[in-house]
């Protein structure tokens, strides 16, 4: 719950934040790699390689050019209301880059949430509101397989209140619906 300390914003908290180690060590622990935005500590934890996220759920790498991609569910539909006096959250998709921002908790999406004075961060990849109903979005893959040509390049998606899946296409912005699956809670991708 970040609607009082707004930790997710703050560099030298771990929380709200992504976090990228070196667990190559001898022993216990870990080491911080050279590059991460805040390595050497002095503007933020070293830990930290990006920040502003609410709740990611799932992310994953492309495997053709290594992007990073976060689903971060919005704040719920009957949680915690905004400045506005309004519970109107929204679920974002996110290409994460290294030392970026990402809104939470003052924005979610590219709408205001709280104090819409400070800094927006970066836009999401991509957005979906609520409607007034209950929704959890949950991070899928980029697809690079051979099996459907059609899907190629295309980010796999899921909501999971109503186990809809959907493929985004990072080309056109645009997203369309695969179909229902159930709760979904998790992707997963083989070899091919």
């Amino acid at each position: 719950d970040d609607h009082t300390d707004f930790t997710a914003q703050n560099r030298k908290s771990l929380y709200g934040a992504v976090v990228r180690l070196d667990v190559n060590v001898d022993g216990a622990g870990y080491k911080i790699p050279a590059d991460n935005p805040y390595a050497n500590g002095q503007q933020g934890a070293p830990e930290v390689w990006a920040k502003g996220f609410r709740n990611p759920w799932r992310f994953s790498f492309d495997r053709s050019t290594k992007e990073l991609w976060l689903a971060d569910p919005g704040e719920e539909a009957n949680g915690i209301k905004g400045d506005d006096g309004k519970a109107d959250p929204w679920e974002e998709v996110d290409r994460v880059t290294k030392g970026g921002y990402y809104g939470w908790p003052f924005f979610q999406g590219n709408r205001c949430f709280h104090d819409c004075t400070v800094e927006k961060g970066l836009p999401p990849e991509y957005e979906m509101a609520h409607n007034g109903n209950p929704m959890a979005i949950v991070g899928g893959f980029v697809y690079r397989g051979t099996a459907l040509p059609g899907l190629v390049g295309k980010y796999v998606f899921g909501e999971y209140e109503s186990g809809e899946i959907f493929d985004y296409d990072p080309q056109t912005k645009m997203r369309q619906s695969m179909g229902f699956g159930g709760k979904v809670v998790a992707f997963g991708e083989d070899n091919d």
